[in-house]
C-alpha cells in the first residue's frame, strides 16, 4: 500500500469536452480541480516501473461542491526463480543452461515468446525479477557432466504479484564409491 509516483493517468469527460493526462506525484496523487459536474472516465496509461499495467476504465460521477476520491492499486510484476539441484543430495548445480519462453496472457493467440537461454549461477539459480505475468515454459538444454535429466520441460502460469520457484533435479549417473578406513582408529587410509 505504498504510494506510487510517476504513474500516468488520463481523464476524459464522458459527454466530451474536458480531457487531460498527468502523472502521480511523490505521494501517488493526482488532483484535478474545477471540473464540471458529470461523468468522467479515468484510466492508467503507463504504470510505475516493475508494476503490471491496469487497463481498467473507471467511470466516476462528479457532484457539485464535492470532492471525489478514487484509490487505485497496482500489483508488482512477478519473479521467476529456477533452482537446479542434485536429486540425491539436493546440492546446487551451477552452469546448467535453460531455454525460457513466456506465453502471452492472451489465450486466443497462444504464442510463445523466446526470452533466451539462461545459465544457473554458483548457487544453482536463475532469477528473472519483474517479468511479465503469463504462461511460462522452461527446458533444460543438456544435463551437466555426471548427471542425467530427470524432467526436461516445465510449464506453469506465473501470476502478477507472485514469486514462483521451480526446483529442477538432475539424477547423478551410476557410480561406485569405495572408502578405506583403519579398523582401529577409523581414520581414512590413503593409497590402498
Amino acid at each position: 500500500n505504498k504510494p506510487l509516483p510517476g504513474v500516468t493517468f488520463k481523464i476524459e469527460e464522458v459527454d466530451g469536452g474536458f480531457t487531460d493526462q498527468r502523472q502521480t506525484d511523490k505521494d501517488g496523487v493526482i488532483f484535478w480541480e474545477n471540473l464540471r459536474p458529470g461523468a468522467y472516465k479515468v484510466w492508467e496509461v503507463t504504470p510505475a516501473p516493475n508494476y503490471v499495467h491496469d487497463d481498467t476504465v473507471h467511470v466516476v460521477q462528479l457532484e457539485p461542491n464535492h470532492t471525489t476520491t478514487i484509490e487505485l492499486t497496482n500489483i508488482l510484476k512477478p519473479t521467476l526463480k529456477v533452482i537446479k539441484v542434485d536429486s540425491v543430495t539436493h546440492s546446487p548445480i551451477a552452469n546448467v543452461k535453460f531455454q525460457i519462453w513466456r506465453g502471452s496472457d492472451d489465450t486466443i493467440t497462444g504464442e510463445l515468446n523466446d526470452l533466451g537461454v539462461f545459465q544457473t549461477n554458483d548457487s544453482g539459480e536463475i532469477v528473472l525479477e519483474h517479468t511479465d505475468p503469463g504462461w511460462f515454459k522452461i527446458s533444460e538444454l543438456e544435463a551437466p557432466s555426471g548427471y542425467s535429466i530427470k524432467q526436461a520441460d516445465y510449464e506453469f502460469y506465473l501470476a502478477a504479484g507472485e514469486t514462483k520457484t521451480v526446483q529442477v533435479e538432475n539424477v547423478p549417473l551410476s557410480a561406485l564409491v569405495v572408502y578405506k578406513y583403519d579398523r582401529i582408529t577409523g581414520e581414512p587410509v590413503e593409497g590402498a
